[in-house]
């Protein structure tokens, strides 16, 4: 009987410890992308924030 529960399992994706420590350090991988994505957006919305001050004050000291 536990050849049989562990087959149906296998197949069909129990709620092992296994597979949730494998899930769990999927999510935890995902989310450290996803921080890593944040922060360069930030960094490069800062730096494009920064260069058209820039270009705007440029603009207006040549008129």
């Amino acid at each position: 009987m536990q050849a049989i529960t562990s087959l149906l399992g296998s197949i069909f994706g129990s709620n092992s410890d296994a597979t949730d420590a494998e899930v769990q350090q999927r999510l935890t991988l995902l989310e450290q992308t996803t921080a890593k994505q944040k922060v360069t957006n930030l960094i490069l919305f800062g730096l494009v924030f920064i260069l058209g001050i820039v270009t705007v004050i440029g603009a207006v000291r040549k008129k």
